[in-house]
């Protein structure tokens, strides 16, 4: 893909950080390899209109309404807590003991990254709505590089129930780092369901 000048435009938008926009050129890139052409738009720029009649792909966690409110109500979903001295974490609602931190709070460094991949299927379209979202910056790279490989799928696939192609899917994702590199991610729990 080659970009030129006229194809970069600037905006005014707090949500987006370097990370998220790492994570959406490794995921359209990705698309584009197998013949899809995304429609991008960044934070808050995507109008509710333009979620309908095709599928709709959002990173990040805190940062994007999309995914708060598609999210919401899931089995697992993110919790940023209610003071700065807590740790974002994700929860699930199913094994409410059970949750997965950051290991520090800025500005330590972080040594752990979880995310969360869902896609849920619109009743009425079909159409999914896919969210890459970590707790930090990492877990949205680490989400959407997962997303992107076939190798992921691949490995999901074994995981999963027969027709999982078909329903609604949950994936905690977790990645150690050493200073600004992660690892690949590691699936450390799933759910699916119609």
């Amino acid at each position: 893909m080659k970009l030129g000048l006229s194809d970069v435009q600037s905006f005014h938008n707090w949500h987006v950080s370097v990370p998220v926009l790492q994570a959406t050129l490794s995921l359209a890139l990705a698309l584009e390899r197998k013949g899809k052409m995304p429609l991008v738009r960044m934070g808050t720029d995507l109008r509710r209109d333009e979620l309908r009649g095709h599928p709709v792909v959002a990173i990040g966690s805190f940062s994007n309404p999309w995914t708060e409110q598609n999210v919401a109500g899931l089995r697992f979903t993110f919790d940023r807590g209610v003071s700065d001295k807590e740790r974002p974490r994700i929860r699930d609602s199913l094994n409410p003991q059970r949750s997965w931190s950051l290991s520090h709070i800025y500005p330590e460094p972080q040594t752990k990254d979880y995310a969360i991949v869902t896609r849920t299927l619109d009743p009425a379209t079909r159409e999914p709505f896919v969210s890459l979202a970590g707790l930090h910056s990492f877990g949205n790279q680490i989400a959407a590089g997962f997303v992107s490989q076939d190798s992921s799928w691949n490995e999901l696939a074994r995981r999963a129930p027969v027709g999982w192609e078909k329903m609604n899917i949950q994936i905690v994702l977790e990645t150690n780092i050493v200073g600004t590199t992660h690892s690949l991610p590691k699936i450390i729990e799933t759910y699916f369901w119609k």
